[in-house]
């Protein structure tokens, strides 16, 4: 769907239109219509789609041989045709002119070069620069980074005899997966972190199970367990509850208490759902709440991430650029020094030359 079109799209030539030009394409004229079409990997919106066409408008002030026939923006293309100057026109500039009817330029010296490629090259560089600068401050697609993700593994057990149950379908974040023959649990890929309600479905012989969630954390696996109860399933009235921070030891509160220790905690509890909260630790992101379901009989574990805060997309780039910058330094200290050295005649032994 188009956000913005401006002008009338015109039929290019296949040839003697690219740029950068080589030698096997024709010649380029004056007046030839260009076409640019770049693909973007995020979605453009209309904020952006109007700073864009200002700035590609803006050029014909500063650029006056800059022609705009056609500009089409969609939600993640955009296309541009434009040309150095209209049919036949006259393009002057620094050291000579454009003639519209003449294959190539002479310029102060007499030497022949084909101007109208290097005008060619000039603007569409200058459109390219327009749009990556406009796509970089509104964070569409240039570095916006990609948004984090982690996995989930579900796996499905009998909660009388703990054994694993094959073959069930489980759904998570509308992505249905289901268990291995053996019982090897159901793996969620790539989801965006955050809660999850996790859903299983129904098994013959047994009742059906109470959904439960799941909380995904970035560049790592959560795990979940869907307790399966037998019909005749007489279920114990308590469990044990697990629970461990990972990335930094934080306090670990249950109805507004502290238990356990910082970073650790293993509670004898009646079966039933508990919000447990994570502390502060400075510096760090703490985990948000969840809710665990104890289930009679068997333990329910889990583990919460603290996470650093992430840097600002500039910082990484920033290394690199320090990096590169003093390596550039060095070589241009030291290059001239050990070619110096190099150039100079040996020193002749003590004593006299052989």
């Amino acid at each position: 769907m188009a956000i913005a079109e401006l002008g009338k799209k015109f039929p290019v030539r296949t040839e003697g239109v690219k740029v950068p030009l080589d030698d096997q394409v024709s010649e380029l004229q004056a007046g030839d219509v260009m076409e640019q079409v770049l693909e973007v990997e995020g979605t453009l919106n209309r904020q952006a789609t109007r700073e864009l066409i200002h700035q590609i408008l803006f050029m014909k002030k500063d650029y006056p041989q800059f022609v705009l026939h056609y500009l089409k923006v969609e939600s993640s293309r955009i296309t541009v045709q434009f040309a150095v100057a209209p049919p036949g026109a006259i393009i002057s500039g620094a050291g000579g002119t454009i003639s519209g009817d003449s294959d190539e330029t002479r310029i102060a010296g007499g030497v022949a070069v084909p101007a109208i490629y290097i005008i060619a090259a000039l603007v569409l560089a200058i459109i390219v620069a327009a749009i990556l600068l406009t796509c970089a401050i509104k964070e569409i697609w240039v570095f916006r980074p990609k948004p984090k993700t982690g996995h989930a593994e579900v796996v499905a057990l009998d909660q009388q005899s703990g054994l694993p149950i094959p073959n069930v379908n489980i759904t998570v974040a509308g992505q249905t997966k289901k268990t291995g023959s053996a019982g090897q649990a159901a793996f969620f890929k790539d989801l965006v972190i955050g809660q999850y309600t996790v859903i299983g479905a129904d098994v013959p012989n047994y009742q059906p199970p109470e959904t439960v969630s799941v909380t995904v954390v970035w560049e790592t696996v959560a795990s979940c367990t869907l307790w399966y109860k037998p019909v005749d399933y007489v279920e114990p009235t308590h469990g044990w509850l697990s629970i461990a921070t990972a990335g930094a030891l934080g306090d670990i509160y249950i109805q507004a208490q502290i238990v356990g220790e910082p970073g650790y905690a293993y509670l004898h509890v009646e079966k039933g759902v508990y919000d447990v909260f994570f502390g502060p630790v400075k510096g760090y992101i703490h985990p948000p709440m969840v809710s665990l379901r104890v289930v009679g009989g068997w333990p329910t574990s889990h583990v919460a991430y603290y996470t650093l805060p992430p840097s600002a997309w500039w910082e990484k780039y920033a290394k690199y650029a320090i990096i590169g910058g003093g390596a550039i330094i060095g070589a241009a200290v030291l290059i001239p020094q050990i070619a110096n050295i190099a150039a100079r005649p040996p020193i002749p032994p003590k004593g006299g030359t052989t």
